[in-house]
């Protein structure tokens, strides 16, 4: 909430605190709580016990994301100082495949084709 040094929004205001009825949403975001649940009916659960939520689950609980249609996402992560912006066009987006690709390094995992061949997934 500060800019050049002034004070623009106060901070209690910026505080993304879990709604009682779900730890991983609070103030309009998605947050990386553990014991938070992700959109929809079926949504995503993180273990409680975890280190991270449904977002990430191997740690950085102080990100929170918006999510659009499409894949289009909005991550804040402060710990990093980073911001993290997102436009796609697939349902298939995988936040957790796209962060352990991001912070753990790795390849993108491979799912089938109708022709049974093995291509390059999105993440």
């Amino acid at each position: 909430g500060r800019y050049q040094g002034k004070q623009i929004i106060k901070s209690e205001w910026l505080r993304f605190e879990p709604t009682r009825a779900n730890p991983g949403f609070g103030m309009s975001a998605w947050l990386n709580r553990p014991g938070g649940r992700g959109p929809g009916a079926g949504g995503r659960e993180s273990n409680a016990t975890a280190t991270g939520g449904w977002v990430y689950p191997n740690g950085m609980p102080e990100l929170y994301m918006a999510g659009g249609a499409g894949g289009n996402r909005l991550y804040v992560i402060p710990s990093k100082n980073m911001v993290i912006v997102r436009l796609g066009e697939t349902q298939r987006f995988v936040d957790g495949v796209f962060f352990r690709l991001l912070f753990e390094g790795g390849e993108v995992p491979k799912i089938g084709t109708s022709s049974g061949k093995k291509r390059r997934g999105a993440l």
